[in-house]
Parts: C-alpha cells; structure tokens; sequence
C-alpha cells in the first residue's frame, strides 16, 4: 500500500502536517518518502514539538527517524540550496545522517536558471506570472530542451564545466548581459560541492522496484497544487511541473498496478500566491481576516497570500483530474469567527452554468461565481480532537463540502499542532454522548430532547438528491494496526460480520441524513432501510428522492424492486400462502426417505451426508452492554446486532458442514422489536435448507469437480429483560453459504418441512438477486452517473 499526499488548489492547504501525522501513526511505519517533482519553489512549514520547520526541496518524511526520502527524478534541485536546508534542518536537532538521496535522473538548477527567471519575469512586465525567482521555469525549459545537466552527470566535471559554458553562451545570445554573470563562479561552486554531494546520489530505480515488490509502504509528498500544473493549472500562471497525480507516477517511476491511496489536501477556504485567476478572491475584510487568522504568508518567499471563501468548482475539477480517494480538510479553526461562510457552488459564463473549470484564462476572468451562504459557529474549535467535539454548524460545513465533492473527508485540521486534528469513524457518527452521561441524565430524567416526537410538526418535506445524503467511509487497514485487529480474523481473512456492521452504520447515516435527526429511529441493515417511529403509532413522511442522472435513476429502481420484492416475500410466507403442488410433492418424497431410513428391510440407510435439522441447532444468549449502544443511548446498534447473528449463522454453517462457509448473500430483514441496554438477546441457528436439497442424486462420487451445496441458515432472535420476564420476538435473519462439500439437511416434523420449505423459497429468490446484481451493474457501468460514481460506498483499503 502506498500514499500519495497532493494540494488540490493552489498550493499552501498544509499538505505539510498532514505528511506529518501520517509518518508518525501509520503502521507500519512508511519505509519512504519522497518528492516526486518541483523544486525549492515549494514549501511546507510543519510545527513539531514546540519547533517550526520549514521544508522546501527535502521531503518532510526527516521528521521521521525510521523513514527514508527521496528527491525523485522529476524535481529540479538547486544544489547549494538544499545543502542550506540540510544544514538549517540539523542545527535545529533534526538527524539528517544517511537518509536523504537524490535521484541522479533529476536535473540541476544553476545560479544561471536563477538569473534568467528574473530576467524573464521583468520582461513580462505586468503580465508576469509571479514565480519565485528560484529558476524553476528555467531549468524544466532546459529539459525540455534537452539542454539540462542532470544530477548525475556532476561527477563528470569535463562535461558539466564544457555544457554549463555552452548554456550561459545561449544565454547571452538570448538576453544579451546577463548582470555580470560569470560562469567561472558557478564552475568553482560546484567544484566545491562535487565530493559532499557524491553520498547523496542514488540510481533510485531499484530502491523503487525493491520496496514495491516487498509491498512496503511508501509515502509521496505532493508539491504545489492541481491548479498550478503545468497541464490542468490557470495557464500559464502555473509551475513548470506535472503536480497532479501524473507526476507522482512518472517523476518516481511507480508501478500504477499496486493500490494507492490518494489523498487530497483542501483548505477550508482558498488562497493563492502571485499573479493569475483567481475566482473567489477577496480583496475586503473577508479576505484580510482570512489572511490575518490563517497567518497566511508563503513558508518559501513570505510573501501574503490572496484569500477568498472555498471554491467547489475547482475543487470539483480537481477530483476529475486526480481521483482522490479520501479528503483532509485543513485550517477550519480559521472560520472561527465569522458569523456567515460563503462557499462558490457554481461559475456561469454569459449566463450559462459551466460543467467545469474554464480551460484559458480569459473566460476564469470573466466567470461569474454563485456562492451559497452557510451559518457560522462562533466558537473556537482549536484542539478538537473528535467528531462530537465540533459545533453542529462546523460538522454542517464539512458535510456540506463532502456531499458536493463526493468524497470522503477523513481529516480535519482544528490548529497548527500535529495533535490539532478530528479524524473521522463510523463510531463518531454511531453515539451521541458518553455512556455516564446518558445514565446521568436517564435518572435525572432529562433524558434526549433532540428526539422529541413533536419535531414532527416542523420537517422539511422537499424532495432530496441523492447527493443530500452521500455518505462514504474509508477502512485504511494497511495503515492502521488497529483496524486490522478488528476487521481481520486469526486466518488474515475479513470478518464479514464486521464489514455488514459498518454497512449498517453507514445506511443509518445517510437515512438520517435524509430523513434530518429529529424526527425517526431508524433501523438499517445491510441493502435496505427502513425507517420507523417507534414512539407513537402514527404516519410519518419523509422527502420523496429526486434522482439527478441514470446512475441515480438505475440506483431508485434498484432500491424500488427490493421494496417491492420484500414485500412479495412476505406475501408468500407460508403463514399465508399453502405449499404449492411442486412443494406439496417435494415433502411426500422427503417423507418416503424418512420411511426408507427407518425400515429395517429395506436396504436404504441415512447416508452420513445428510443431516437432521434439528441437529443443527446452535444457540447463544447474552447481555447487552452500553459499548454496543446507539445515537440513541439506551438502545443496541442494530449492527452490532446484524454482526451477532451473521457470525452465529457462519458458525452453524460450519458446524454442521465440517468445511468453511463463503458468504453469499443476506436476505433483507428487519428489526421487530428494539434490545435495550441490559437486556438478555437469544440468537438460535439453524440449518433449514440445502440446494441440491435431500432428495437429490448424490453426485459426490460421480462429478468430475468437487462438489458444492448451498447452505441457507435462519438465526431467531428474542430479547428479554435480566430478571427473564417478558421476552419478545427481536426479528429472523437469513443467510446464505456455500461449502465445498456434499452435505444436505431433512425435515422430519411438519414445522420443519414449513421452514423447510420457507427456506427453499428464499433460496430461489437468492438465485435471482444475483443475476439481478449482475445486470443492474452493468446497466450502471455503461451510464453516466454525476452523482455516485461508485457503488461503493466503503472502500476497504488493504
């Protein structure tokens, strides 16, 4: 697994501090880092035990001591800068020793580069582009021109000495007296620096190929932003390099076969140094108490930034171009103070919304920004360290950004310490407040007023997107030994009953997310949710969906046909509906098997493969504790209850198969009754069908593969009180197997061939949910989807 960390505006959205919290909680810990392209143009300014750190050429993985940096092939390196930066990294403590290479494939920046990006920008008069002066633009020109002297070629002294002279000479040639210049000078410097820079010079190609055929992780450290590309940024008020995602696969030479997580690093408002477009810029007291709270000045030339609100349609484009995975959102302490927050949601142009970034400058020029206005929270949040933490109206922010970028913001900046920082969980989203508070206030008898019933009378009823409720959580196990202790088992495979908890937690998000908090309960589990009010008996409406695109309308479908199928399913049961003649024949010749087996004259006996359903039986029981509650506080989390009963039915599967299960499919089910805290919750599984069924051939001996049987299990589940008073029926789950063995299950009581039977037609039904699935995806893959470009709504990275 490797990480690639980039700016998604114009640079200085604190990549920095990201990289730092990353090198310093991931584990394993990144072997290395490295930049990828750019040169001392860029800067990250890290706070670090009490010490700032500025880093310009140097990857910020030196902030790590088990960590190596790479200076990539694709950076330009000024070489008596980054002994500068060395030097100034060590005398403030930092161990430097051994751990810094360069690529010798990256080309050198000359004090003559230096010289001519001056010259060049002076010529442009008020056109300029506002570089650095630090000879970037030169040195990529020369590149390109294949006129460049590479790292490598330094220890040659022959050949840089005759080419740095012919380079000065074109120079001349172009810009007349280059301000006493003397390439002499330049030849002498390096000169000097030839022996201490040979340590640092490395072909890193095969370090690469090593660390990715190991599978260690690397870490790639972005520079300058998407919208300063030199291909997707506002040409040409761009850097000279490829910043995106492109130029972290060629300027280190990766391998785009292995998984990446590719993280995008947005301010929580923008900024931009130098000249160019700049569309949400404020030149008023917004943008001067954005520049005075954020402490907005450049970590590489100091010059002030110009600041402006969050603007979504470059944010938008930038997605587009490099496919984030997830979002840490940077610097939201900064919007402490302001009473309102406006946000650009859309550009027109002589009237006309534009589905993207302009591609010249000109028409960005003259776009015209709609902004959308969003409340403040007019508290500080510096030092917040969780979801809960934040404001109402400070979390409203951030899923406002989430939902409009359609990407999961995993990060949020709350300060400059490393330790300022919310990272998000399913958890945070799942519980309300700690469990001693919530005892607390049940026995004073304030109990939860945000759930009031009479909420009812102020809902909002307009029809919602899709988008109004997307919701995504990424599972980063690779990077968090934690999270491998509980999403793998002792065989290193995924603990599907864990994944189908989160699924839970996550359709209850986005449900509420529609539905708005104060209004329902809502149970969820798996592929459906239902949404419930278990407080009064009365009829509750909710927002109609409004879907934006065919995706979305291929999605509503989906989710309609499993409405009605659910409904279907209960119109067969077999409360209602007799076995048919089919079913009715399908008993009679169980039956003779029966007969056949307990006759002692006739030769059939029970064959050691088929089993007694109620043989099968596995049953737990027990107590509900406060850690498995809900948002609700004295409710258990219909996940963990989903978790519970998958588990018990693997569990049965197995037992009764003597083989390992593989999951197929849940069937949708609904929680009848809530599990209070402290309550007692009885799970009972039990095998009630297998396809082929008993009657079947046995074709163990005869097929030429190894023979497979589906497996259905029903867990029953009832809940009583500690004192076993009352119970009360909580609900039946249905999940399907399969094992690589020829195993069957028999009916013998007239209950078990109607469960039977009941589970032989929810197998039926299973079969075609499959082919369902197979064909709704395709129908999606070859739509265009605005809305959700994936079906996955959490992505396990692994």
């Amino acid at each position: 697994m490797a990480t690639i960390v980039l700016g998604t505006q114009w640079g200085d959205e604190g990549k920095g501090k990201l990289i730092d919290v990353l090198l310093h909680t991931t584990q394993p810990p990144f072997r290395l880092c490295a930049r990828a392209a750019g040169g001392d143009n860029a800067g990250h300014t890290i706070e670090h035990g009490g010490v700032k750190y500025d880093f310009h050429i140097l990857p910020s993985g030196l902030l790590s001591a088990s960590t190596e940096n790479l200076i990539g092939t694709g950076c330009v390196v000024h070489v008596p800068g980054f002994f500068k930066e060395l030097d100034q990294l060590k005398a403030k403590g930092l161990n430097t020793d051994g751990r810094v290479k360069i690529s010798s494939r990256a080309h050198v920046v000359f004090r003559l580069h230096q010289l001519l990006d001056g010259l060049e920008e002076k010529a442009l008069g008020k056109g300029n582009i506002g570089t650095t002066k630090r000879g970037i633009g030169p040195t990529y020109s020369s590149k390109a021109a294949r006129t460049g002297i590479r790292v490598g070629e330094i220890f040659r002294k022959d050949e840089i000495d005759s080419r740095l002279r012919m380079l000065a000479a074109n120079a001349k040639q172009l810009h007349g007296d280059l301000g006493g210049y003397n390439v002499d000078d330049e030849i002498r410097e390096f000169d000097a620096h030839r022996e201490r820079l040979r340590p640092f010079v490395i072909d890193h190609v095969p370090l690469l190929r090593e660390l990715q055929a190991k599978q260690e992780p690397i870490l790639v450290e972005g520079a300058n932003a998407c919208l300063l590309d030199i291909d997707f940024g506002t040409y040409p008020f761009v850097t000279s390099s490829n910043t995106g995602i492109a130029g972290a696969f060629v300027g280190l030479g990766l391998s785009p076969h292995k998984k990446w997580e590719i993280i995008g690093v947005v301010k929580a408002y923008t900024t931009r140094v130098g000249s160019g477009p700049f569309p949400t810029e404020d030149e008023g007291e917004v943008g001067q108490k954005l520049q005075k709270e954020g402490r907005e000045f450049g970590a590489t030339t100091g010059r002030p930034r110009r600041c402006g609100p969050l603007d979504l349609p470059i944010l938008r484009y930038s997605r587009d171009i490099n496919h984030y995975t997830v979002l840490n959102l940077t610097k939201l302490d900064v919007l402490d103070d302001f009473e309102t927050i406006q946000v650009a949601t859309e550009y027109r142009l002589d009237g006309n919304a534009l589905p993207s970034f302009p591609d010249n400058a000109i028409d960005v020029s003259k776009i015209e920004v709609v902004y959308r206005e969003l409340p403040g929270w007019k508290t500080s949040i510096q030092g917040c360290k969780t979801w809960k933490s934040l404001p109402p109206n400070a979390r409203n922010y951030v899923e406002f950004v989430e939902r409009e970028l359609e990407v999961p913001i995993k990060w949020i900046g709350t300060g400059p310490e490393r330790e300022n920082g919310v990272f998000r969980a399913l958890t945070d989203e799942r519980i309300s407040m700690p469990w001693i508070e919530a005892f607390r206030r049940r026995n004073q008898g304030s109990g939860d007023e945000k759930h009031k019933i009479e909420s009812l009378k102020k809902r909002d009823l307009s029809p919602k997107t899709m988008r109004d409720s997307f919701h995504a959580v990424v599972l980063l196990l690779a990077q968090d030994e934690f999270l491998s202790d509980t999403y793998l088992n002792s065989t290193g495979h995924i603990r599907l009953g864990t994944v189908l908890m989160d699924l839970d937690a996550l359709s209850g998000i986005i449900a509420y997310k529609h539905t708005g908090e104060g209004v329902t309960t809502v149970t969820a589990a798996v592929d459906r949710i239902t949404i419930q009010n278990p407080l009064r008996e009365l009829s509750v409406n909710i927002s109609a969906i409004r879907p934006e695109s065919a995706g979305d309308e291929a999605l509503f479908q989906q989710g309609e046909a499993r409405s009605k199928h659910k409904k279907a399913l209960a119109a067969r049961s077999l409360l209602t509906k007799p076995p048919d003649a089919a079913e009715a024949a399908l008993i009679h010749r169980i039956w003779l098997l029966q007969v056949a087996f307990h006759n002692p004259h006739d030769p059939s006996r029970k064959p050691c493969n088929v089993v007694s359903m109620s043989e099968t039986k596995l049953s737990t029981a027990q107590i509900m504790q406060p850690q498995y509650r809900n948002r609700h506080n004295f409710m258990i989390f219909g996940g963990f209850l989903l978790k519970q009963t998958f588990e018990l039915a693997f569990c049965c599967c197995a037992s009764f198969a003597h083989a390992r299960p593989i999951f197929v499919s849940a069937d949708p089910c609904t929680f009848l009754n809530p599990v209070p805290v402290g309550s007692v919750l009885y799970l009972t599984a039990t095998i009630v069908y297998t396809d082929p069924d008993v009657t079947a051939t046995d074709n163990s001996s005869t097929s030429d593969t190894a023979p497979v049987t589906r497996v259905s299990v029903r867990v029953d589940s009832k809940v009583r009180d500690v004192e076993h008073g009352n119970a009360k029926p909580t609900g039946q789950f249905y999940y399907t197997f399969t094992v690589d063995k020829d195993v069957r299950v028999m009916p013998e009581s007239y209950q078990e061939h109607m469960v039977y039977l009941d589970g032989r037609r929810r197998s039926q039904q299973v079969t075609l949910d499959i082919e369902d699935q197979t064909d709704l995806a395709s129908s999606i893959k070859s739509t265009d989807s605005s809305t959700l470009r994936d079906l996955k709504d959490v992505q396990v990275g692994s």
